[in-house]
């Protein structure tokens, strides 16, 4: 019995150890500790610290730093609500392959409420989809319903729902039956 407790204080005090290395590593600009320090602000639900961390970040071009920025941006957590910082964010993260930052663009471009936005909406909506992301592929879905961007196709709106809805989120079945 008394290993055990041996072995939890002595990763306790590596916890602690790892901690402070990580604060010390990013107030010296480190921008991975920066980007796991914004992580731990964010969890911990001090937004304005995580979002202050996530940008020193990814201004060092931390692409891991940006997505969760730009959802700041786009959600108003911890920052003022601006879809063009949002899209700043999220553009190199989605370049790059990131489903959710490209779901992200998606729904910044299908708010400017154009015909441009929305074909620009449904260019990141179908990659984002296209690569399993549930919310890309109801955001898709939504586009093919509503026509927006693209012809109205219920067909094709109802296969992407259908792709959505068999990931078992409730979320997405419910809204897919009130669209």
């Amino acid at each position: 019995m008394e290993i055990y407790k041996v072995i939890l204080v002595l990763a306790i005090i590596a916890a602690i150890s790892a901690a402070i290395g990580v604060t010390y590593m990013a107030k010296k600009g480190n921008s991975d500790a920066q980007y796991l320090m914004g992580v731990a602000y964010f969890v911990s639900k001090d937004y304005t610290k995580a979002a202050e961390l996530y940008r020193k970040s990814a201004e060092q071009g931390n692409i891991d730093a940006q997505f969760p920025l730009g959802n700041m941006y786009i959600n108003g957590e911890g920052v003022k609500q601006d879809d063009a910082e949002a899209a700043k964010w999220l553009y190199k993260p989605a370049e790059n392959g990131d489903c959710h930052a490209q779901y992200g663009l998606g729904l910044i471009y299908a708010r400017y409420n154009t015909e441009q936005g929305f074909v620009e909406a449904y260019k990141w909506l179908s990659k984002s989809a296209n690569q399993g992301c549930v919310e890309g592929q109801f955001g898709l879905g939504v586009a093919y319903s509503r026509g927006r961007g693209i012809p109205k196709d219920n067909d094709e709106a109802i296969k992407w729902f259908r792709k959505a809805a068999a990931q078992n989120s409730e979320k997405y079945k419910e809204a897919a039956i009130k669209e």
